[in-house]
């Protein structure tokens, strides 16, 4: 196989675009922003989960609330699912 080759078949392999889920602790808290930036969530989504009690959280201090990841994926777990909705007619 010649040099040109070589580069051909390295540049048709599919490079990965996501990167590697992280390892964690399920008793690792997270604050509101790092809950935001891994999971994708709006801050308003969590601070509404957070005032209506569907997401616990513990609160340090005045104004810092962290999250129990395990309690984060048992949320997001139990939200219903996605449903598109019906075109109206016009």
């Amino acid at each position: 196989m010649t040099e040109r080759d070589q580069e051909a078949n390295r540049q048709q392999e599919p490079q990965s675009a996501s990167r590697p889920a992280p390892q964690y602790q399920p008793n690792e808290l997270l604050t509101v922003l790092q809950t935001c930036d891994e999971y994708g969530l709006c801050r308003t989504t969590v601070y509404e989960a957070l005032g209506t009690g569907a997401l616990p959280a513990k609160v340090i201090g005045k104004r810092g609330a962290r999250i129990r990841r395990e309690d984060l994926d048992n949320w997001i777990s139990s939200l219903p699912p996605y449903r598109k909705r019906k075109e109206s007619r016009k």
